[in-house]
């Protein structure tokens, strides 16, 4: 459900990208701007830190007259401030020619072997092992020389910070992806339940026109044995009533009342080949259809039907129109025109001067629907469960045979016949294969 809900609407799933997207970049951008806020306050309590070591160990020189003392004061000043928390070395650099100054703690050596990495202008990352440093170098001015001081202090403090401003970065991306993710799954929950209550009412419609169709077919089953058993009950009788009339017809005379009694048997035979024919309707209403399958154009089918009715619904000023099309179906094409003839039939009965007539069909994924639709005078909705009985009709004209023949001409292809109608407005029949013929 939930993959058929994506398919439904993707853009879901696309506004979900999107977003993590722009968190992931809002994030890089927040930690660079971060980082570099973080690198810029370290570098610039470093150069002042460099500041005063610089001017401390100008001054120390300053009041060292003699030259011999000169080393020995700068030493003495950087060791004294070697003590500032956090610093692990001090090397100043006055003279080319002369070896640096250098003091450190832990007797900490910095050579080639220390991984050295640039952070910023003056500030760079030192690595050996498991120790980590960050070391500041700025210029400074001695005895009109360019001279340089260089310290190194834990990084320790440095890494923690780096560490707890990626953390808390991830950690509120991670809450946001979470909160994002759940605000999808709402949506596609809320999406799910709504395919759910689509499904369910496609379903409960499609239980409700199954239940129909089977109660029809129920009934129409019932129809067929009554009549079978009516037939056959009344059928023997009935014949020998015929020949009593026709014997007493031939053989008869009763003087000058002879016209009369001719009259009366004559009657009394033609009621009998009336009730003959009603009794054949019954018989042929309960055999299944002899069809004979081949391939049928319905555009050909059509065309036929409207040449046929055509002048008719021309006559009583009915527009009748067909779509021609270019479907194969496997079917019996007398039964389908007799089926579909009897359905044109009585729309141009329900139709008036002006309204409209259109048959035609298409394909419904695997099966085909054919649908002849009319703007005539509509069915009531007490008649719609009862069009399809044999003998039932709401024309004062009408057989009521028809529609019963129709439903079972399309019953013995494999489909269902459906309508839907309504009072001035008119009515659609349908005729559904649910495959292919």
């Amino acid at each position: 459900m939930l993959k058929k809900a994506i398919q439904e609407k993707p853009w879901y799933l696309a506004i979900y990208v999107i977003i993590m997207a722009l968190l992931l970049i809002s994030s890089v951008f927040e930690y660079r701007s971060r980082y570099q806020d973080l690198l810029q306050l370290v570098q610039d309590q470093a150069v002042m830190t460099t500041g005063i070591i610089a001017q401390s160990a100008s001054s120390q020189a300053a009041l060292t007259d003699e030259t011999s003392d000169f080393d020995t004061s700068i030493e003495m000043g950087l060791s004294n401030l070697l003590r500032v928390r956090g610093l692990k070395y001090i090397q100043i650099s006055v003279d080319a020619d002369q070896d640096p100054f250098y003091v450190s703690k832990d007797n900490l050596v910095i050579d080639d072997s220390w991984d050295r990495k640039a952070l910023d202008d003056i500030l760079y990352e030192l690595k050996k092992g498991e120790t980590h440093l960050l070391e500041v170098v700025r210029p400074i001015f001695y005895e009109m020389s360019i001279g340089e001081v260089r310290i190194g202090f834990d990084a320790s403090a440095f890494m923690s910070l780096r560490a707890q401003m990626i953390s808390r970065i991830f950690l509120r991306m991670g809450l946001l992806t979470v909160l994002a993710l759940v605000g999808m799954m709402f949506l596609l929950a809320r999406q799910n339940a709504a395919v759910l209550k689509r499904e369910k009412g496609r379903i409960e419609q499609e239980v409700y026109r199954l239940e129909k169709i089977n109660r029809m077919n129920e009934k129409q089953v019932a129809m067929g044995e009554l009549a079978a058993g009516v037939a056959h009950e009344i059928r023997n009788p009935l014949n020998a009533i015929g020949i009593v009339a026709q014997r007493l017809t031939r053989e008869f005379h009763t003087g000058d009342e002879g016209e009369e009694f001719r009259g009366l048997t004559e009657t009394m035979s033609s009621e009998i080949e009336k009730i003959n024919r009603s009794l054949n309707d019954f018989l042929e209403y309960t055999r299944p259809t002899p069809l004979k399958l081949t391939t049928v154009n319905l555009g050909t089918v059509f065309s036929k039907i409207h040449k046929l009715y055509q002048s008719l619904a021309e006559e009583r000023q009915i527009e009748f129109t067909i779509a021609s099309p270019n479907i194969q179906v496997k079917a019996d094409i007398e039964y389908l025109q007799q089926a579909l003839s009897n359905i044109i039939r009585n729309a141009l009965d329900a139709c008036d001067q002006g309204d409209q007539i259109h048959l035609g069909a298409a394909r419904s994924g695997a099966g085909i629907e054919i649908n002849v639709s009319d703007t005539g005078a509509g069915i009531d909705k007490r008649d719609l469960q009862r069009i399809f009985d044999l003998y039932y009709s709401t024309k004062s004209t009408g057989t009521g045979i028809g529609l019963a023949i129709t439903h079972k001409i399309i019953a013995d292809h494999g489909g269902t016949v459906e309508v839907d109608s309504e009072l001035g407005k008119g009515s659609t029949f349908r005729i559904i294969f649910e495959h292919s013929l």
